[in-house]
C-alpha cells in the first residue's frame, strides 16, 4: 500500500461552463491536486484534495507518519477507508477452486 499526493487534470475552465454548471465546479475540483491511497492491486481511492502542491506533499508525509504510528485498522477507520480495499484477493485457507 503506498500514499501519493497526485497532481490534478488540467482542464479549460471555459469547457466545463459550456456544458453545464455542475460540471464546471467538478473540473474545478478535479483542478487540484489530491491524495490518494494505492492498494496492493493499483486501485486507488482519494482521500482529499488538497489547495496546493505544497499541501499535498506536506499532508501526505503526515499521513504516512500517521498510518505508521497508529496501524492500519485505526488508520484506514479514520480516512473511512474499507478493509476489503487492503484486500489482497487472498484467502486466509489459500486461492478456491473454481465452481
Amino acid at each position: 500500500m503506498t500514499i501519493e499526493a497526485v497532481p490534478g487534470h488540467r482542464n479549460p475552465w471555459w469547457k466545463a461552463v459550456a456544458v453545464n454548471v455542475y460540471e464546471f465546479f467538478s473540473v474545478i475540483d478535479e483542478s487540484r491536486p489530491s491524495l490518494v491511497v494505492r492498494n496492493g492491486r493499483g486501485e486507488e481511492r482519494k482521500l482529499f484534495n488538497a489547495s496546493t502542491w505544497e499541501e499535498a506533499v506536506e499532508r501526505r508525509d503526515q499521513i504516512r507518519e500517521e498510518l505508521e504510528s497508529t496501524g492500519i485498522q485505526a488508520w484506514a477507520a479514520r480516512y473511512k477507508v474499507p478493509a476489503r480495499f487492503f484486500d489482497d484477493g487472498r484467502t486466509q485457507s489459500g486461492p478456491q477452486p473454481p465452481a
